[in-house]
């Protein structure tokens, strides 16, 4: 098995209306499992974009991270359906489980936490990438 820091990650430009996020793109099942777990910290504007498989359950966990996180999740229309803000690094063995309320979205973005309320994004906003 390939160690996440050696997955081959695409780049794309996420935009909201103020700002623009440089996202690695994870869109493999290896790369969707592993998301950011590698990672010590990221820059300011800087993330990782989900591209879930129709109809995955669009559940997240911070098991394994190492700094806190913002997560966005974004609709086939590409409007911000519902965010979790300020989530810490889980440390405990059982972690819990961010899901949108209808358990499904084709898109999320993890960012630095802070991220969406410094840069006024919200639910409605629309996303370009």
């Amino acid at each position: 098995m390939l160690s996440s820091s050696f997955l081959a990650y695409a780049n794309e430009k996420v935009c909201f209306s103020k700002v623009c996020v440089d996202a690695q793109v994870a869109q493999d099942m290896s790369a969707l499992i592993h998301g950011m777990n590698s990672k010590e910290s990221i820059k300011e504007n800087e993330g990782m974009l989900y591209v879930l498989p129709p109809l995955s359950p669009a559940s997240f966990t911070t098991k394994g991270m190492q700094f806190p996180i913002d997560i966005i999740w974004i609709d086939e229309n590409k409007k911000v359906i519902v965010m979790a803000r300020n989530l810490e690094p889980c440390l405990e063995e059982a972690c819990p489980l961010y899901v949108p309320p209808n358990g499904y979205a084709p898109y999320v973005l993890e960012v630095n936490a802070g991220f969406s309320k410094a840069n006024d994004i919200k639910v409605g906003d629309h996303v370009k990438f």
